[in-house]
Parts: C-alpha cells; structure tokens; sequence
C-alpha cells in the first residue's frame, strides 16, 4: 500500500510496451497549431479538457496518489533540447489538455456527468504552449502522447480533471528530444475532491463517484483487493468456496458459535428463582458486557477506530501523510471514520429450548440503571428534539367532537392560546375565575309548510374573555411529545400477540414475588374505548418491565408525533377527534427487547417503523432462528440494533451479503467475525453436557388402519410417491446437464422448493395416518364436524364416481374425434366401428358412470347418419344382439331407426331442463312487468312532480339548500372515499336548477332505455319458439360468442348491450381495477367495446402465433383457446344510482313542508317503482 512508484513504473496489470512513432506519422501544423498524429485520430472534431494549474499550485502539500505513463512520445521540433522544469511548468502560457475523438455520440452524457468508458487509444495528453506570433495567439504543442492506462481509468481521469477534483504534473528535469520515449506524470488529487465527499459513509450516488472508483483501481489496484479491504486474509486450513454457492445457515451458525471457555457470570442473583445452568451464566455474562462497554463508549473511555472495509489508508508519494478511501463507493476523506460501530446490545439468538426468557431476565436483575445518579449517557444521547407546530386558526374543536357551532349547547366557550380552537367550557373542565361575558347575536330561521311562515329568532351565545392562559387537552399532550424522551431504568419487551400472557407469568414463576415491577401496555387506541384507566407515562418510568405487542407498535404508529404533528388533515370533511400520541416514543428505555425479532426483518411492515423509532440505551433481539431463508434476514435486526454503518442497505449488501454470497474468502472471514461480537447463539449439540437432561426413550407405536382409512392412506402415498418420483426426476437431468456442462467437482443440490414439494408428500402421509380430514388434502375442513367411516366411505366413493366419469368422458371424446377424423377421410367403416366402440363402452358403464347429454346425443346422432351412408358397417354382433332384444329388428334399417329414436329421446330430455328453466324465467319476468305497470299506471294518476316542488320550496331556502348539497355530496362520495371522479361529481351541482336538470334528464333516459329494452324483449319472445334462420347463422358466426369467428353480432349479444345501457342507468357501476365508478351509461357501453375488441385482437394474434409451429417450447407455451381478459371491466355493484339517492335524500329533506299525505305517497311510490324496476 503506497509503495513509491518507480523510475520507470510498470502498467497496472501489464507491462508497458513501448514502440517508436515514425516521422511519417506526424502531419503539418493546422490553422490553431495543434499538430495531428495521422494514423492516431480521425478527422472528427475532437473533445479537449484542460487541466487547471490554478488549484494545484495553491495547494500546500501535494497529495500525490500515483504515477503514470505517457507513452509514444511526440516532441515538437521547435521545443527539442528544452528542459521540463518547475518554472517552466508555472509558467502561465503552459498548461496541459487531454484531447479526446470519437466522442460525438456521447457528448449528451458527458455534459450531464455520464462518461462512458472510453477506449485508451482515442485519448492522448498534450503540453501546450501559448505564443503571439503576429499579433495572433497560437497554441503550439510542446509534445503530446498515449497514456498508459485502462480505457475506464483513462476516462475516469479525464472526467475527474474536468471537474476539478485531479491534477496531473510531470517529473521535472526532463529533457525534450526526439529519442524521448515516455514521460513521467504525477497524478494529484486536488482539495475540491474531499469538499465534495461529505463523509467515508456518504450514501449518494454521483456519476464522478464512479469515475473515483476506475481510477483508483487503475492506479492503486493493490486497494480493492478483499484482503486490503477487510483487513484480513484466509488462514491455513480455511476452506471456503471460491463461487457462487448456496447459503448454509448451519455452516454460519457453527462459524459464530460461542466458546464453551468464555467467562461466565459470577454475580449472585437473589431475585432469581431457577438457578442457571453454564450455558446461561456463559449468555448472561456476554449480555451485561455488551451493555457495560456500550456505557465505556458513551462516557468516551472506550478507544474508537476506523471501519475497515469503508476506509482503507492509502499512502501518498513522497509523503508522510494519508488519506482514506471508500472502495465501495468512491468517497475519499483525510480523516478516518472515527465513529465507533459498536452497539450496546445484540442478538440473543440460542436455539429453542434453552431458556433465553431466563438469560434476559438475568441480565435485567444484573444490570439495572443507577437510581442514585442520572448517568452519562442521558447527557450523551442525541435524541433531537421534535419541531411542535399547530395550524394557528380560529375554528371549533372540542374534545367531545364538535367541529361547529350547535344552538344545542347553551354553556361557557373557551379559546385555546396555542391553536385558536373554541371548545365547550363543560368537555375541557374550564371554570375561570374572572371573566367577562359578552352575548353574540345569531340568527336561526326555521322552514315550515304552506301553512307557516318563515320565523327568525335570536340567540344569545356566552364568549369567554380570560385574563389568563388556557391550552387545550391536545395542545398539551402533543407539547410533552415533542419534549426530549423522559429516562428510565424500565425494559421494555415487545412480544407476539399470541405470547403477551406467556411472558408475564414466566417473569412472575422465574423471580421473586415482587422482585421486578411489570406494567402491561395495551396501546393508545385499546384504552381508549375501554373502562379500565389508561396507562400513562408516570406507569411505564415506575415499571422495571414494560410488556407490550407487536400488534400494538402498528396501532401506535398513526399516533406519534412524527407523523402526525398536532394538526387535523384537511379533509374534505374534518376529523372529528384529535389524534393522541402513543407514549412509546415518548420514553428513553433503559433496554428494549425485541422477542421473535424476525418479525422485524421486514421494513416495510407498520411494527419495524415503530420499533425504529423507539429510544434506548441498550437495545436486544430474542429470537431462535434469526435467518429463515438467506442472510439478507440479519438486515433487518442490525437496523433496529442501529448497527452503524451496516444498518443502511447499501453498505450491508455491498460489504458483506454480496460478497460473502459469492464466496468472497475474506468478507466471510469478516462476517463470522462481526457476528461473533453481535450475536450469541448456543445450540442443543453444542451444550447438550450441560443440559442435564434424562436419557431419551423411544417407542414406537404401530397403527391399525380401517379398510376405509386403508383405502385413503394407499391412494394418498400413491399420490406422494408420484409427486416426489417426478421432483427426483427433474433433479436427476438438471443433475446431468450440470456435469456435463461444467466441471465434475461442482456438486448439485437440491433446491428450497424442490425440497419443500418432498416434505409436503412426507406431511401428507402423516396427517393421513391421522384422519381423512387433516390438512389441506383431506376430504373436508376440520371446521366442519368430524366425519365417520360411513360418511368418508361415502364421500370417496363419490369421488372416485367423479373421477370415473371424468375418465369416460375423455375417451369417449377422444373415439368421437378420431371418428370424425375417419369421416373427413371417407372412411366411413372406420367411422361406424369408433362410434360403436364409444357407445358400447358407455352402455357398459351406465350403471355406474354417466355420460355428458351432449356426448351421448353426438355419439347417437353421428351413428345414425354414419350407419345410413354405410349399412354393410352393421356387423354380425350388432345384428345378433337386436335379433335377440327384438327379432323384428334384424334389418339394418331397423337398427338405424332405434338409434335415431334413441337420439331424438335423448334430445327431449336434454332440453326439457332448459325449457322448464326458461318457462320459469319468463314467468318471472312477467310478475316483474306487470307489477313494474302497475306502478307506471299510479304514477301517471298521482302527481309526478313532486320532487320539482320540493326543489322549489328548498331553493327559498339558501341554508337548507346548502345542507342539501352536503347531504347529496356525502352520500355520493360514501363508499368511494378513493373515488376522485364520484367526488367531483359529488360537488358540480352549483344551483338548484342544475340539480332539477340533472334529475329529469336522468328519469328521462331511464324511461326511454326501459321502453327500448321492453321493446326488443317482446320482439324475441315472438321467436322464441321457431327462431328464424338467419337468427341461427347469427349465433353461429357471431364474434361475441364463438373465439373462432368474426361475423357480426347476433341478437342476444343486440340485447345484451341493451341490457348494459339500461343497468347503467338503473345501477350504480364500476370499474374492477380500482373501483371509480363509471359516469355515464355511454362510457359503460364504450368500455365494454374497448374490452370486446382487445379480447378480439389478442385472439387473433394468438392464433396467428399458433400457425407458427414453434417446436423447442410446444411445452412451455400452451395456449389454452380462450381470449385474453384486457381492458378494463364494468362491474354491477346492484347498489341504487346517484338518481335515486339524490330522490330519497330530496324526499326526505322535505318531509317536514309536504302539504298532505298524498305527496307524500307519491314520493314513496315513485321510489317504490325505481326499485322495483
């Protein structure tokens, strides 16, 4: 690391080879003077950056990080014998450039900070020298060359100098000539480069960063290597892979496991009622440890040093001094990151069973806070305090709901100082001592029928003029929120739900009676609703333990101060209550534990942004299996452990998940050895001596299965047998394909899934030694009543009957198909013999299985005709078989007429449950009808206009009027909260006489959909019994109906859209992907057109796709005939249409100014009819 470079220094990764340019190669000086090597550049315009001097010459103490070559010198003749010394190099008519071609295309992402990797033969550096010649500035090159370097440390280099963040220099005492061969460079990073990196840990991602990162790869390769970024090496005897393999939690687990020599805890504990066995004083001890050196690091005792994998020193050149540089992410600083990651906790992670209720409770008994003294790192901790605001504006607000004024409430107002809001004197308990009443005139008028006049009264509202101050309820709490946390020596235990009871008498049976004091904390929303009195702050500070649930830190969430900062969200309607903040947040622990803290590892969930947002001095995760599936899982418990720097994502899987999955030798080493600190974990095997338990006993015990239990048992391991031959089989060809790829050490495995589909089989066969009923492949739900033998036995033979008929289904198809094959070929022998062979087989099994009508009548029907064109197809058998049924038969005329009777029986029989079915539904409609006339008939007797005289009186009313409108608006936007367009909706009526046209255009669209709709209706019930042909043709070809077809649509299809409209109409719709409702019948019918035609165009597409025989994947693409569902869908919700809310709501608004019963008949009436309609 930092080795001086040498007089003539080897290319990274390479060596220099250097070659002569012939003369031949250099051309005429051009207008500027800028000299062209001919076979170097093209004749695109180049790309120049020039090198500021500016900075380098200021700089105190150059900061030399490398060397470099500039091979394939060109010297010009007119500086040949001129020496390159430091005053020459002042001189400010000298100054370097790179020059850069073939960059035209990438001139857009230059500019923005994108440089792509460049090749290094397009990239030269020149020396250049200003002159006036004539009055004229000319820059003349000194002498010009290719840098030794990679295409990406090249490029690298060159975007770092544009900015400003690198310099380069050569080595003096150099003398120009035409044998010079190269050129020593120095390679400087300037000051601007360190203002721009904030810190070694700085998170953001810059496009120079990662040209930061190239060069020092380049020019310092011995840095990135994982031995120097880690700080160690893999020692004799380490057999760690070199690629890519599967994580091993096991080989983890043992890599980290604790001493059996480490010290143990020798501290008497008299509160304790179990006594602790090696193991436990050996996880104790480590715990109070872990906290105790937390406490040296707070008061400042404890010696800090540098991350190691995020800031490797680097040596400078003819310097004592170092910076220090991030590999991961290209920061540079030139002080080392002297925060200490230590944590104060860890993970407590033994295995199941050995008692780490009992170790965490040792170390509370052990090590409690000091109650006779505040400690130091109360003074230390950086809790910032929270920024308390409050929407100052004069409203209503009261605890009991208010949020306006009521005529109802005769008392005492009361003002808040801090937030305006008016409450009840009564609701907040305020009773001044001194004050001045004033009254407030308020006028209240009062809307009556025909009969009454409008009326006005005054009423006299008391105000409150206080001398004093006064500050609401809520005020007040969210001002302790925002106050620094209140320390105390409690632990809070954060469990499941499930185990909250658990805990509790596990603490009370393993200490003493009265030993540690224990508060339950149930939530802010729990206690809110409850008789019993809230927990508050001064219960939890008194408490030694504190136990609370998972399921109460998501609760809690929307109450802390963070989120919520005093102010109600401006709705569209207000919030009616406060939102109070949780106390959890409002507490410095002592020591907060996690219990099952792999329920943390997900950062998304409510609980893990609660638990982060916790205060603690020591912080601990309980937990027996603290990786599920892959190491990624520890992320989640290191950001609760605020495990400084790996508690951001980026450096946890760039420094250790990454490396250490690809079998980086050294991060390995470097994560068992930051684990080994972190996490104590102690299994069964490895302490069994110290268990101390009896010997284990084994007995089997042999099961006696029923014939019916046998039966079930013998088809479920029939069926697990199969599955798991199918999961080996798979495994076996990716088995084979892998050696014969790769190499024959490789050594596959099996897996997570493969492996879970074996288990699965394997926990088939024990939940059916059980009962038929157990798991999710048992017959039915253990929700349901346990079932007999009888009902089992039952149950199985209807399925086997089922999976009999499936089965003779699928070969009378397959006969049915290859028949009409031999049908398409003329031969019609053949034919008559499948036909045969597919109705023998379903007489055979028709006691048992039954055949699909459809299937029985195609076989009939394609024998008959089959038979008739070929009658020598009729066969002895056939012949003999109806002389013996009926001798008159024995013809094979006769036989076809039995089959065509047969046929036609079947036909009848078929169609009988239709005909029943649709006699049922036209009866039905026809009630529907006549009822729905009924209704038209009194409707045109009554008064049809009620509503428009009910608009009328409200519109003389402008208050009622307005209510009215807040009344329609929240009935329309209930339900469909995320609805933007039914809110808009909701608020566009502006006038009465909007709404009044909004109602008739409306009814009348109804109507007139209802009268088309009857209209076609009793148009195809004519036909209904004798369908016309061209209504066949239709239906045959109609694109709706078939996915093969593209004609025109027939007139169910007609009727169908008529049908949309006229729901459209009647009902309120949405669309199936979020739920916004639709506006318009018109919109419903354009959607539902959209969805027909994408369905439409996908299908042909697929069809199209299915023409081309694709071979290689007929197994993997399999289309299943059906058309695409695209587009959005239209969905009936059957709830009533914004008409008739906006009916009912305008009924009943104006009950009380109807002038009899008979308008108010009407209006029920005609609400009567939109429903029934």
């Amino acid at each position: 690391m930092g080795r001086r470079k040498q007089v003539r220094p080897r290319r990274s990764g390479g060596i220099a080879v250097e070659r002569q340019v012939p003369e031949t190669e250099l051309k005429e000086e051009d207008n500027d003077g800028d000299p062209k090597l001919g076979k170097f550049f093209n004749p695109e315009e180049p790309f120049y950056v020039e090198i500021d001097k500016s900075l380098m010459v200021s700089e105190e103490h150059h900061l030399d990080i490398s060397e470099i070559l500039l091979l394939n010198v060109n010297v010009n003749q007119e500086f040949v014998g001129c020496k390159l010394t430091e005053e020459l190099f002042m001189d400010p008519n000298l100054f370097l450039r790179f020059k850069s071609i073939n960059v035209n295309a990438h001139l857009g992402r230059m500019k923005l900070g994108h440089w792509p990797a460049l090749s290094e033969k397009n990239t030269c550096l020149e020396f250049l020298m200003r002159s006036n010649v004539e009055g004229v500035l000319k820059n003349l090159v000194m002498l010009s060359g290719i840098i030794d370097g990679t295409g990406e440390g090249v490029t690298g280099l060159v975007h770092l100098c544009s900015l400003k963040y690198f310099a380069l220099r050569p080595i003096f005492a150099v003398e120009l000539s035409d044998s010079l061969l190269s050129v020593r460079i120095r390679v400087e990073i300037l000051s601007n480069l360190f203002d721009q990196c904030e810190s070694l840990l700085d998170n953001t991602r810059h496009p120079w960063k990662k040209s930061v990162v190239n060069v020092m790869t380049w020019l310092r390769p011995e840095v990135v290597t994982s031995e120097t970024r880690y700080g160690c090496s893999s020692v004799d005897g380490d057999s760690f892979p070199t690629e890519q393999v599967r994580f091993e939690v096991s080989r983890f687990y043992e890599a980290i496991k604790p001493s059996k020599q480490a010290p143990m805890l020798e501290d008497e504990l008299p509160d304790m009622v179990p006594e602790l066995r090696p193991y436990q004083r050996r996880a104790a001890y480590w715990m109070v440890q872990r906290e105790k050196a937390g406490d040296e690091v707070f008061n400042g005792n404890a010696t800090t040093c540098a991350v190691s994998p995020l800031c490797v020193p680097i040596c400078l050149i003819d310097t004592p001094r170092r910076i220090y540089y991030n590999p991961f992410s290209g920061n540079v600083s030139l002080d080392a990151k002297c925060s200490s990651a230590y944590v104060s906790g860890g993970i407590l992670a033994d295995e199941m069973g050995l008692g780490k209720t009992i170790e965490l409770l040792a170390c509370v008994l052990a090590n409690q806070m000091p109650s006779s003294e505040v400690p130091v790192y109360l003074q230390t901790e950086k809790i910032p305090r929270k920024s308390f605001s409050r929407l100052k504006r004069e409203r209503v607000e009261c605890l009991c709901g208010a949020v306006a004024e009521s005529f109802k409430y005769e008392g005492l107002w009361v003002q808040c100082d801090v937030c305006d809001a008016w409450q009840h004197a009564d609701c907040v308990g305020y009773a001044p001592e001194r004050r001045n009443r004033r009254s407030v005139d308020r006028d209240k008028w009062q809307i009556g029928n025909s009969s009454r006049k409008r009326k006005s009264r005054k009423k006299e509202i008391e105000l409150v003029e206080m001398d004093g101050e006064f500050t609401c309820q809520t005020c007040t709490a969210l001002i302790q929120a925002t106050e620094p946390a209140v320390a105390t020596g409690a632990t809070l235990i954060v469990c499941p739900t499930p185990i909250l009871s658990q805990w509790h008498s596990e603490i009370l049976r393993h200490t003493k009676k009265g030993a540690l004091k224990t508060c339950v904390y149930e939530g802010v929303r729990s206690t809110s609703f409850s008789d019993v009195p809230a927990v508050s702050i001064d219960d939890l500070l008194n408490a030694d333990i504190v136990l609370t649930t998972y399921d109460v830190l998501k609760e809690d969430l929307p109450h802390d101060s963070e989120r919520h900062e005093g102010d109600r969200r401006f709705m569209r309607f207000m919030k009616r209550y406060p939102v109070i903040p949780t106390l959890l947040t409002r507490v410095l622990w002592w020591r907060v534990c996690l219990d099952e803290a792999q329920m943390v590892e997900g950062s998304a969930a409510a609980a893990t942004e609660l638990a982060l947002r916790l205060h603690a001095k020591n912080r601990w995760c309980i937990t027996g299996t603290p990786i599920q599936r892959e190491l990624d899982d520890l992320y989640g418990l290191l950001r609760f452990l605020q495990s400084s720097p790996f508690d951001v994502f980026r450096w946890w899987s760039d420094v250790i998940s990454g490396p250490y999955e690809r079998g980086d030798a050294a991060a390995i080493r470097f994560t068992h050895d930051f684990f080994k600190q972190l996490m104590w974990r102690s299994s069964k095997s490895h302490v069994w001596d110290e268990l101390e338990l009896p010997p284990q006993e084994e007995c089997i015990s042999w099961l006696s299965f029923s014939p019916v239990e046998q039966h079930f048992y013998r088809r479920q391991h029939e069926t697990c047998v199969d599955d798991a031959r199918m999961v080996l089989e798979s495994f076996n060809k990716e088995k084979n394909s892998d050696v014969a790829k790769s190499d024959s050490s490789v050594q596959p495995f099996i897996t997570a899934s493969e492996a879970a589909k074996l288990f699965n089989s394997l926990l088939k066969l024990r939940q059916a030694c059980c009962h038929p009923q157990v798991g999710s492949s048992g017959l039915r739900s253990w929700q349901k009543s346990p079932m007999t033998m009888e009902e089992i036995l039952s149950m199985l033979i209807g399925k086997t009957k089922l999976e009999g008929e499936d089965a003779l289904r699928k070969i009378v198809v397959a006969l049915n198909g290859l028949a009409g094959i031999a049908m398409i070929k003329k031969d019609t022998s053949e034919a008559v013999s499948l036909y045969r062979e597919a109705l023998n087989l379903v007489e055979e099994n028709a006691d048992d299985f039954r055949l699909d009508p459809l299937l029985d009548i195609h076989i009939h029907h394609n024998l008959a005709e089959a038979s008739s064109i070929f009658p020598e197809a009729c066969d002895a058998v056939e012949m003999e078989k109806a002389h013996r049924n009926s001798p008159e038969e024995l013809n094979s005329s006769a036989h076809i007429e039995r089959l065509k009777t047969s046929c036609e029986d079947l036909k009848q029989k078929y169609l009988t449950v239709y005909n029943s079915k649709l006699s049922v539904a036209r009866q039905e409609f026809r009630k529907l009808y006549e009822q729905v006339c009924d209704g038209f008939l009194k409707r045109k007797i009554q008064q049809a206009t009620w509503w428009l005289d009910a608009l009328h009186r409200i519109d003389e009313a402008e208050d009622l009027s307005r209510s009215l409108f807040q009344k329609i608006g929240e009935a329309l936007s209930s339900g469909n909260l995320n609805n933007k367009r039914s809110r808009a909706s909701a608020g566009s009526f502006g006038s009465i006489t909007s709404l009044k046209y909004y109602i008739q255009t409306g009814l009348d669209a109804l109507y007139e959909s209802r009268s088309t709709l009857l209209d076609r209706l009793l148009e195809l019930d004519e036909t209904m019994e004798n369908p016309t042909e061209a209504d066949i043709v239709l239906v045959r070809y109609c694109r709706n109906c078939n996915s093969d077809s593209d004609g025109p649509v027939c007139t169910h299809c007609e009727l169908d859209e008529v049908f949309r409209v006229y729901e459209a109409r009647l009902f309120r719709l949405n669309k199936s992907n979020n739920g916004e409702t639709v506006m318009s019948a018109e919109e419903a019918v354009n959607l539902q057109k959209k969805k027909s035609a994408l369905n439409q165009f996908y299908w042909s597409l697929s069809r199209e796709n299915d023409r081309i025989p694709d071979f290689s994947s007929s197994e993997d693409h399999k289309d299943d005939g059906k058309k695409r569902d695209a587009a959005e869908k239209v969905m009936t919700s059957k709830s009533p249409s914004d008409l008739e809310i906006m009916l009912t709501i305008i009924r009943n608004v104006s009950k009380g100014f109807f002038s009899g019963r008979e308008t108010i008949s009407t209006s029920r009436n005609h609400l009567d009819l939109l429903q029934v309609m």
